[in-house]
């Protein structure tokens, strides 16, 4: 059975969700109401080991697909798909992950220098000073309780925090055109799936 790479691809997706569908319970109650007790342990042991086998042929063949896809995909399918998950999906997400750190991290230290997220405390000398004189003004004034006499400052600033952002934007740019590229590749390039295969796709209903 001959498909192409982007409808083999599917399969093997469908075949690990298949997989991880399939539910196998470790124990079963039984209980002195059970007629037959020992016959439903024996059954459901036969169900349980028909399921593992099912899970076991199921990444078997989604393992067999791959390979076939890998074996079809040429130099140039292989470069575009390192750059995109060794390099593109890594970098964006550690940049958006610090990104999102920070501004989180922002909003926190308005709440507590400032009682509400109307200012910023910014990677700027003059607003540090600013913070630094309000923080010492209320430690003069409270007579009870704990009270804060520092401020946290983002490490990087403003102009930095824009530079990684316009990076995230140019990495997403630059992995949709890969998958553009992809996706044509997957159009022309067929692979031929085994017999046995086509059997288990079958089995598990993938495929008519």
């Amino acid at each position: 059975m001959q498909v192409l790479l982007r409808t083999a691809s599917t399969y093997a997706r469908a075949c690990s969700e298949a997989a991880q569908s399939i539910e196998v319970r470790p124990t079963i109650k039984l209980t002195i109401h059970q007629r037959d007790a020992v016959q439903q342990l024996h059954d459901e042991a036969e169900t349980a080991a028909a399921r593992i086998r099912d899970v076991v042929e199921l990444h078997k063949t989604r393992m067999e697909i791959r390979t076939l896809i890998g074996k079809a995909n040429d130099s140039s399918v292989d470069a575009l798909l390192t750059e995109r998950e060794c390099y593109l999906n890594i970098v964006e997400k550690y940049l958006s992950s610090l990104i999102d750190n920070i501004s989180g991290s922002e909003r926190e230290r308005r709440r507590r220098v400032y009682g509400n997220d109307s200012s910023t405390l910014a990677h700027d000398p003059a607003e540090i000073q600013r913070a630094l004189e309000n923080l010492q003004s209320r430690l003069s004034t409270v007579t009870t309780g704990d009270a804060t006499d520092s401020v946290e400052v983002p490490v990087l600033p403003k102009a930095e925090i824009d530079n990684l952002r316009t990076m995230v934007a140019a990495i997403r740019r630059r992995r949709s055109v890969l998958n553009d590229e992809l996706a044509a590749a997957n159009l022309k390039h067929h692979i031929t799936l085994s017999e046995s295969v086509v059997n288990v796709l079958r089995k598990h209903q993938i495929i008519d």
